[in-house]
């Protein structure tokens, strides 16, 4: 349940990175998904509960915390492909009248985007 919620969080908050324009918010969110879509969930798992302390110093003291952590970071990045894979589906059109609107971007995310891509 916990590494859900973390992997839901992480994967708004990577979708919506990924799909900016600006490369200084795009390009982090894309190495993180990409090391993490690209490494097996069994390294992160072993390298979470066992390197990490070792290399960084960083003390867990459940390895189910490890786990829940390691598991939301997987989870999370593969969901972000799909966060942002969905927000790029929404039709140019919706976006030039949410602009002819004068909505903000914010309003435009809140209005417009993310109530479409709840339905089908």
């Amino acid at each position: 349940m916990a590494s859900a919620a973390l992997a839901l969080v992480l994967a708004f908050g990577l979708g919506l990175m990924t799909g900016s324009r600006h490369l200084a918010v795009r390009t982090p969110a894309r190495a993180f998904v990409e090391f993490f879509r690209g490494s097996s969930v069994v390294v992160q798992l072993f390298w979470f509960a066992f390197a990490m302390p070792v290399v960084l110093g960083i003390q867990f003291d459940y390895l189910i915390v490890a786990g829940i952590i390691a598991l939301g970071f997987n989870y999370g990045a593969y969901s972000s492909e799909v966060v942002r894979g969905a927000i790029a589906a929404v039709p140019k059109g919706q976006l030039e009248a949410a602009t002819a609107l004068n909505l903000t971007p914010a309003q435009k995310m809140r209005l417009v985007v993310l109530p479409r891509r709840g339905r089908r």
